[in-house]
């Protein structure tokens, strides 16, 4: 059996191992957050192919 995180839970349990961090690593944390979170946004968009280019197409 394999158990999967919905993306919201995989952000949640991340987001809280960076403010662990951020005693250690202060506001690389922030960053860290900020570049994980626009690289999942990337993959998706991907993925999904969400990209404007390929909605306008999927409209007509």
């Amino acid at each position: 059996m394999v158990f999967m995180l919905p993306v919201a839970g995989f952000r949640s349990v991340i987001a809280g191992a960076m403010d662990e961090m951020k005693i250690l690593i202060g506001d690389t944390a922030s960053q860290i957050m900020a570049t994980i979170d626009h690289h999942v946004q990337s993959f998706f968009v991907q993925a999904l192919q969400l990209d404007g280019r390929t909605l306008r197409l999927e409209a007509k």
